[in-house]
């Protein structure tokens, strides 16, 4: 479905630190945008909406915590383009 679609990522990072809920490390957020038909973008709902499209490396609630996401290899597998 998705190889069908000529879409944009966007990889987002921030670095967090709430020791108080145990959770330091860097947040992540994958968005897809895709073409409005009007010379623009809009963001592909399906996509950014996903669960697996954001998540913590670090820890989260003082355990570990990896995000299979961060780099443009590990999208495609999240979507089903490449085999893991």
């Amino acid at each position: 479905m998705y190889r069908q679609k000529h879409l944009l990522f966007v990889i987002v990072a921030w670095k967090i630190n709430n020791r108080g809920a145990g959770v330091i490390g860097t947040l992540y957020q994958v968005y897809a945008y895709e073409k409005d038909g009007k010379g623009g973008l809009k963001v592909d709902k399906e996509i950014v909406t996903r669960n697996d499209m954001t998540g913590i490396e670090g820890t989260d609630q003082n355990l570990p915590s990896h995000f299979h996401g961060k780099t443009p290899s590990e999208v495609d597998e999240l979507l089903g383009l490449k085999p893991k």
